[in-house]
């Protein structure tokens, strides 16, 4: 099963980590944590918004 799924994603050119991943909460700590950690390493603020904007969480029926 899992190879046609890689042969899938070949064929429609999606890397491994370009598909979502819909269990995971906009409301999770880890999402805070990767926030938190961004700005202590580079200084600059970022926020949900700019991840949607960046393509590193998408929405989808409501749900971020």
């Amino acid at each position: 099963m899992e190879t046609l799924e890689e042969l899938e994603q070949q064929r429609r050119k999606i890397s491994f980590d370009a598909e979502p991943v819909y269990d995971f909460h906009g409301s999770d700590s880890n999402l805070s944590l990767f926030i938190k950690d961004f700005q202590d390493k580079t200084g600059l603020n970022i926020d949900q918004t700019k991840l949607q904007n960046l393509g590193l969480i998408i929405q989808e029926q409501s749900r971020t």
